[in-house]
């Protein structure tokens, strides 16, 4: 016997069409096919309200989130923060709060959240250390003479405890 593959929407359609000729009871037809009886009468009423298509599987995800930040305010929240790179979430909140206190604006962990999410927060842990950020190439270019400054007056120190004797000297016995 040669063995016949078939898809899933074919073996729901073949449910709906046996179901709707009605030669056998929703009972015999569910346990023929391995699905619930409540699974077998939802695919027919799928089936009556959008035809064919109904018998697609819908989506799992909730269609809206209850607790979400209001997209006028992550707006809001996003377009601070690319004014003022530099800011953090607190300070970015506790600003929008000052300018509209009569909006219910979500906590400062929320907005680091946000910002998150839309790429304007910047790592300082030491696994980004090599990695250099907006902020950090603006700090560290007004920082460079002063470190070049440092380095130099570092190497001038070694030099001249070498000239000294200063520095421990490994002699061989």
């Amino acid at each position: 016997m040669v063995w016949r593959e078939t898809g899933i929407m074919d073996e729901r359609l073949r449910f709906v069409v046996e179901c709707l000729a009605g030669e056998e009871t929703m009972t015999q037809l569910c346990g023929d096919f391995g699905v619930s009886r409540k699974t077998g009468y939802k695919w027919l009423g799928r089936y009556r309200e959008f035809g064919p298509e109904g018998l697609h599987d819908l989506p799992r995800a909730p269609l809206n989130h209850g607790r979400a930040t209001a997209l006028d305010l992550v707006e809001r929240i996003v377009a601070a923060k690319e004014t003022h790179p530099l800011w953090g979430p607190k300070k970015i909140m506790a600003r929008l709060k000052r300018t509209a206190p009569e909006l219910l604006w979500p906590s400062a962990s929320t907005a680091g959240a946000i910002l998150a999410r839309h790429g304007l927060v910047y790592s300082l842990s030491p696994s980004s250390a090599g990695t250099e950020t907006p902020a950090s190439s603006a700090a560290s270019s007004r920082e460079a003479p002063a470190r070049a400054i440092l380095s130099i007056s570092a190497l001038r120190v070694a030099a001249a405890m070498r000239c000294s004797g200063a520095s421990r000297r490994i002699s061989a016995p």
